[in-house]
């Protein structure tokens, strides 16, 4: 059966390729004894012995010349002598060829295809097929593409009409390219055993121009002013040829990118060895940066290839693409092309997917820890290796340790400050993906102990102390987020004038919008918005405990990065015997400049340390810079003036939110237990400030009029303001009949105020017996704001609130209006009880209301499980209805019974 009918055996799926295969199998075999017999006669004769020295000369010459013409390179049309190009041709035009392959795995048909001059051939079809896709006239008439004629042999009524030479050539390399994918598990260890044929497909596709397979965009910006936009002149005229280039290359290309990936899979350590062989014509990073802004397929690819680099099997890429500055060079194109959205998706893509695989989930724990499954049972060997490949993370790296540094940090900024549009919206979209990815608080990693490590070996003597317990630094520790928080607090000023202020209309052009509800509006925008979640995250991250130790912990880390890069630590070593290790880093900092030029920025040989004009911790410096910067009432006074965008809501809420549950006292108030978690600890704890502010004096809600104190910059009063927006929406809601979009983030945000409320109240009653340990400072009242005591500033906020008239009509807002709204919030929707009362109606309504279809003293049994008393009552049976013996009525119910004779 299975010889008659074909699709019970592969061999037999398809008699027109296997019958192409036999001929080029006889063919093979016909070439072989050919090969056979010209060997045999090619031999070298046999010296006669009766020569004379003259004849012996000339034979010896002769056989030298034959020996010559040996060792020369073929012509071209015998470079493959086993090499049917005519039947190749025929095979790869049949339409079923690629089946055969994917669905019918046919072995004879693989087996073929996966050879070294098959392999070889296909190569050089793909390649030459991107030229001749752009000019007919790029290659010969006389190549191989070109052979034979339309060999395709099919029925009748399948019939088509004849390709041409061009496009039969065009499909023949796409048949081609779409081969190498579908036989990639057969093909790639021929690849890597034939590294010429895989370097000869790397570099024709990687060191191509872009614009051979891509339409390169216009350049928004660019460092050099020399280069000028491309000429869009013949882009009219050129427009049809692209289209038809974009699909045939484009395609090429991608197949070319499954194959590499897909190398990957298969031996990530042969492409390794490959690709480190490559770095001495061409670097990884400029061949891929080269397409990265145009195809998010090799931007897919380069985080495919980043995620094989583990912890506990390094492959070594991370260390290459740090080595060739990937973060930095990305971030430059983020500056070139910072107005073109297409170019931004690939590199903001790119840059978190790199951050995504890199979060600080405990990968710095020992690698040979027993992990359990999902049933708490432990993993053999084979399932933890398994898990672990499985696994795309592979925890902090030096490649976001990079992009957290002081050079790739400054580059951030200046697209932030000076470029914007979408270019501000990666470099945000970046900068929160590190943060919540590396957020120290879940670090399970001992940082006192591990830069006090650092500093001891500096001090002590090399031959002296146990160096093997120490926790020396490595490629792998976790992400310092420090010196991105100190260089963004210090240019926060920058960032709210630009996009906060009155300034963002100066810069940009902000047409109205007609909105759906009738009225024109104006749009927020993607800038500002985006510049709101930053300071929202920023804030998170000051808040980590990490983020609020000492500057001296914070210089020790600074020490401890200069010691992990291996290149450096010998020099570095001889410095610290010398003491002189960055003499002149204690400087007083001047403002920093975007520029890079500055000698308290940069120096050849490595980055300085980032000193901060005061001494505080970071996190404590951030809150500081919030309050000098007015950056909070910016943020939150845009909630009225944005009634309608919710996003915007959600961030205004999230600020406060963090505001109001950040820490309040200080750890010397907090008698903390254990004195080693204090360690290098800054007692300043400035987010208490950063919550006083939020209960100002200042009553004005206009951002054009709003003029911070000089004594107390960024005070206003919160609770006011939400006063404010809800009598405003109430009375819109008079007019339109219904309320302003911002009415339920408004809300969550007076529950906030009012929980912290409590709190304060707490404090009053307890003041005078100090219950909550807040101790009483004599210069509370010389002190500068930032420098208040927590006892000094509560029992303000007490007076403030329950002491004076001033907010007055916030507690009565909080007793009345906010008490009604949580009351109709928390209510339960369907509740039988409140629908029941909702129904009882008075002596005068009964007559209106009828019968109801639920009153309070019916016995309703609802969602009852069947156990109430009311189903173990004995069942009313109906007067003269016959039972049997059981209880069971099983006579026959006559038809004038009805519904009479069932048992209730």
């Amino acid at each position: 059966m299975s010889g008659i009918w074909p699709f019970f055996n592969s061999s037999f799926s398809n008699a027109t390729i296997n019958k192409i295969l036999a001929e080029i199998d006889l063919d093979q075999q016909q070439l072989g004894l050919k090969m056979s017999d010209s060997s045999a006669s090619d031999q070298l004769p046999s010296s006669p012995t009766n020569l004379t020295a003259s004849k012996l000369l000339q034979t010896i010459q002769e056989n030298d010349h034959l020996q010559q013409s040996r060792m020369e390179p073929p012509v071209l049309h015998s470079e493959r002598p086993h090499l049917n190009i005519s039947l190749f041709n025929k095979l790869i035009d049949q339409p079923s060829f690629l089946d055969e392959i994917s669905l019918a795995k046919n072995q004879r048909l693989i087996t073929y295809v996966s050879q070294p001059e098959v392999l070889e051939l296909m190569i050089e079809y793909i390649l030459v097929s991107v030229d001749l896709s752009r000019d007919r006239n790029a290659l010969d008439a006389s190549h191989n593409i070109f052979e034979g004629d339309n060999n395709v042999e099919v029925e009748a009524e399948e019939e088509k009409k004849p390709l041409d030479v061009y496009e039969r050539a065009l499909q023949r390399s796409h048949t081609c390219s779409d081969l190498l994918v579908l036989s990639s598990g057969n093909t790639v260890a021929v690849l890597l055993g034939e590294s010429n044929l895989l370097e000869k497909l790397w570099t024709g596709f990687l060191d191509r121009d872009v614009d051979e397979f891509f339409q390169t965009p216009k350049v928004s910006h660019s460092d050099d002013e020399s280069e000028t936009e491309p000429d869009r002149s013949t882009e009219s005229a050129d427009s049809d040829q692209f289209a038809f280039k974009q699909s045939h290359n484009v395609t090429l290309f991608n197949n070319f990118l499954k194959l590499i990936d897909s190398i990957a899979t298969a031996n990530i350590n042969g492409l390794m060895n490959f690709i480190r062989f490559q770095q001495k014509s061409a670097l990884i990073t400029n061949q891929f940066l080269n397409f990265v802004p145009h195809s998010p397929t090799i931007c897919d690819l380069l985080v495919r290839l980043v995620s094989t680099d583990k912890p506990y099997n390094s492959n070594g890429l991370i260390e290459i693409l740090v080595d060739q500055d990937l973060t930095y060079n990305l971030l430059k194109l983020v500056k070139i092309h910072y107005a073109d959205h297409q170019i931004q998706d690939n590199l903001c893509n790119l840059l978190n997917g790199i951050v995504g695989i890199s979060s600080n989930v405990g990968f710095w724990d020992d690698s040979t820890q027993q992990q359990l499954n999902e049933f708490g049972e432990p993993l053999d060997t084979e399932q933890a290796l398994a898990a672990r490949t499985n696994n795309p993370n592979i925890g902090p790296n030096d490649l976001t340790r990079q992009l957290v540094s002081k050079k790739c940090v400054l580059e951030m900024l200046d697209v932030l400050i000076n470029y914007g549009h979408y270019g501000l919206v990666t470099v945000v979209s970046v900068v929160i993906e590190v943060i919540r990815k590396n957020n120290s608080d879940y670090d399970e990693f001992d940082w006192v102990q591990s830069v006090e490590a650092v500093a001891l070996e500096e001090a002590e003597d090399s031959d002296s102390g146990d160096k093997s317990s120490r926790n020396l630094p490595n490629s792998r520790d976790p992400i310092y987020l420090g010196v991105m928080l100190k260089l963004f607090s210090i240019h926060l000023d920058e960032i709210k004038d630009n996009y906060l202020t009155d300034k963002y209309y100066k810069l940009n052009k902000v047409p109205k919008l007609q909105s759906s509800i009738g009225d024109e509006i104006e749009p927020l925008g993607y800038e500002r918005f985006k510049v709101m979640e930053l300071v929202a995250e920023l804030l998170h991250c000051s808040n980590m405990i990490l983020m609020n130790k000492s500057p001296k912990l914070d210089y020790l880390m600074y020490k401890r990065d200069l010691w992990r890069d291996v290149k450096k630590t010998e020099s570095l070593v001889m410095d610290a015997l010398n003491d002189a290790i960055n003499d002149d880093v204690t400087k007083p900092m001047e403002k920093m400049s975007l520029d890079g030029d500055s000698d308290s920025l940069s120096r050849v040989g490595g980055e300085e340390y980032v000193k901060l004009p005061v001494d505080m911790s970071i996190g404590n410096f951030f809150k500081l810079r919030l309050l000098q910067t007015n950056s909070v009432p910016l943020v939150i006074l845009k909630l009225h003036k944005f009634a309608w965008n919710n996003f915007m809501h959600n961030v205004v809420f999230d600020l406060v939110q963090q505001v109001f549950n950040g820490r309040l006292a200080n750890w010397d108030e907090d008698r903390a237990s254990n004195q080693e978690e204090t360690k290098y600890d800054d007692n300043l704890s400035l987010n208490k400030v950063l919550i006083w502010s939020l209960f100002g004096d200042y009553d004005t809600f206009d951002v054009k009029e709003f003029d911070s104190d000089e004594e107390y910059p960024g005070f206003f009063n919160l609770p006011n303001y939400i006063l404010y927006c809800f009598n405003l929406s109430e009375e819109y809601e008079s007019h339109h009949d219904f309320k302003l979009g911002y009415m339920g983030h408004l809300t969550l945000i007076a529950e906030e105020i009012h929980k912290f409320q409590n709190y304060v109240e707490n404090f009053g009653m307890t003041r005078e017996d100090q219950t909550f340990e807040v101790l009483k400072d004599d210069n509370d009242v010389s002190n500068p704001y930032y420098l208040k005591s927590s006892f000094y500033i509560f029992n303000s906020l007490f007076d403030k609130l329950f002491e004076s008239t001033q907010f007055n009509k916030w507690i009565e807002f909080i007793n009345s209006r906010l008490k009604e709204i949580n009351s109709m919030y928390n209510k339960v929707l369907g509740n039988p009880a409140e629908l029941s009362d909702s129904l009882v109606a008075d002596d005068d309504e009964e007559d209106e209301i009828g019968s109801t279809p639920m009153v309070s003293d019916r016995n309703v049994i609802l969602l009852d499980d069947g156990n109430n008393d009311e189903f173990r009552q004995e069942l009313e049976v109906i007067e003269g209805e016959e039972q049997d013996v059981d209880g069971g009525d099983l006579r026959p119910m006559r038809d004038d019974e009805g519904d009479r004779g069932r048992r209730k």
